[in-house]
C-alpha cells in the first residue's frame, strides 16, 4: 500500500527497501547528513525529466550507482539507513532539485556541496 506525506510524494514499502538499501551501499557507514544527501539525490532524480520516474528507477539506472555493481547494495540496510530513507520519503529532499549527481569528482555544471565523501553536482 502506499503512503502520502506531506512533501507530497506517494511511496511503497518496495520505494523504502530499494532507498534504504541505496542508501546502505554508497554510505551505510556514514553519519545521518551523508545519508540524507545520498538519498536526496536518488529523490531529485525520481522527480527530474532526465531520469527514471521511480526510485527502482533511478537506483539499477545501468551504469548509475555503484553498488548496484559491487553488491554493496545487497548488504543488510542498519536501523539508520531505514530511519534516513522513511524521513526522505515523507519530508522529501534535503538539497536542491537540480543537485542530481554524487560521485567522488565534479560533474555537471559544478559543485553544490562537498562533504569527506562526496561531491553532489548539480545538472
Amino acid at each position: 500500500g502506499a503512503a502520502s506525506s506531506p512533501g507530497g510524494m506517494a511511496w511503497s514499502g518496495e520505494d523504502l527497501e530499494i532507498l534504504a538499501h541505496v542508501i546502505c551501499g554508497e554510505a551505510q557507514n556514514c553519519d545521518d547528513q551523508e545519508q540524507l544527501y545520498v538519498g536526496s539525490v536518488v529523490l531529485n532524480r525520481k522527480n527530474h525529466s532526465a531520469y527514471p520516474g521511480t526510485i527502482r528507477g533511478v537506483v539499477f539506472q545501468r551504469g548509475q550507482y555503484a553498488c548496484t555493481r559491487d553488491g554493496n547494495y545487497y548488504r543488510t540496510p542498519t536501523e539508520a539507513n531505514y530511519r534516513n530513507a522513511r524521513w526522505l520519503l515523507e519530508n522529501g529532499s534535503v538539497l536542491p532539485g537540480n543537485v542530481v549527481y554524487q560521485s567522488s569528482h565534479r560533474q555537471g555544471k559544478g559543485v553544490y556541496l562537498q562533504t569527506k565523501h562526496h561531491k553532489y553536482c548539480y545538472r
